[in-house]
């Protein structure tokens, strides 16, 4: 995984854990004993008209993004369960569709998204050693030789970068060697691990 996308998932959770816990803060001052402190100091914030509070402006935006603004409309008949897990999967789910999204306008993003479907560490990076689980994670992600990504790199038009190995005159990416490809010696399995030498990941 490139160092800015893996900055960009750690982003993303810091960014909802903070959303998440500050909509959990609000609902618990809503909730709680109304002879508080911080329940009498909420009540007098929202009494003064105009009165400006960042805090409360992001609980509003944090609603709007959700698409529940209408708890801050009703913000003292609010249901009897935590809404904050509710917001946290509100807010997953759009990260979701929009890292899907990325991936679908994104040449190798196509490719990875025909294996990846949640953001979840996979299963194999706890399983298998480094050794053994280096290729499959070049495989996947398009860290590799193969014609397909090679020809990116000259701006090869992607009909013209073909196998190599066969006859079969399809394009060399991951697919046509995982399911099409007919090589079969010793001498083209091992054409077909070199070009998945290490490049730095």
């Amino acid at each position: 995984m490139q160092k800015n996308s893996l900055l960009k998932h750690i982003i993303y959770y810091l960014t909802n854990e903070v959303k998440t816990r500050m909509i959990n803060f609000w609902y618990k001052v809503l909730s709680g004993n109304q002879k508080k402190i911080t329940y009498r100091i909420y009540q007098l914030m929202l009494s003064i008209p105009h009165f400006e509070s960042k805090w409360m402006n992001k609980i509003q935006d944090i609603l709007i993004e959700t698409g529940r603004i209408d708890l801050w409309f009703n913000q003292f008949n609010l249901p009897q369960y935590s809404i904050k897990h509710t917001i946290k999967q509100i807010l997953i789910d759009q990260y979701k569709q929009n890292w899907q999204s990325a991936l679908q306008n994104s040449a190798k993003g196509r490719h990875y998204s025909i294996f990846k479907n949640d953001l979840l560490l996979e299963k194999y990076f706890l399983t298998l050693r480094r050794p053994n689980y280096t290729y499959l994670v070049k495989f996947r992600t398009g860290n590799h030789y193969l014609p397909a990504e090679v020809g990116r790199w000259h701006n090869i038009p992607l009909s013209d970068r073909k196998c190599l190995l066969c006859n079969k005159n399809d394009i060399g990416d991951e697919m046509h060697y995982l399911l099409i490809c007919l090589f079969s010696d010793k001498k083209d399995i091992n054409t077909l691990k070199d070009m998945f030498t290490l490049i730095q990941i």
